[in-house]
Parts: C-alpha cells; structure tokens; sequence
C-alpha cells in the first residue's frame, strides 16, 4: 500500500485515526483547498490531503505523540 495516499486506508483505519471516512476526508479536502494548498512542490511539501489528514488526526486524538498510520 501507497502509505503516501492516506485516503487509500479502509474507512475502518480512517475512522479510528480521525473520526472520517475517505468521503468525508475528500469533502473536507475539497473545502480547505485554497487555504492549504501549497504554492510549491518544492522540498516535498505536504499535499492538501496529507495537511487535512494529520490536522484531524491532532483534533481526534490531541496530541502529536504517535501520529503512525
């Protein structure tokens, strides 16, 4: 598995993360997107999804201890 596609995950694994599904991260993604996406690729920038992602998972668990998925 692509560990860099977080959505790829089975909603299960999502859900115990963060507390969405993929639909409900994309939606989510889709809303922030002109507030998180990165102007550059450069020095590997995190994507829309990977900022979204890691977001929910410190408002689901609150903290930033064992952020693995």
């Amino acid at each position: 598995m692509d560990r860099s596609d977080l959505l790829a995950f089975s909603d299960n694994t999502l859900y115990e993360c963060s507390r969405f599904s993929a639909e409900g991260t994309r939606y989510i993604c889709k809303l922030m997107d002109a507030y998180v996406t990165n102007a550059t690729r450069r020095s590997r920038a995190l994507t829309v999804t990977q900022t979204v992602c890691i977001a929910l998972r410190f408002f689901c668990h609150g903290n930033l201890h064992a952020f693995s998925w």
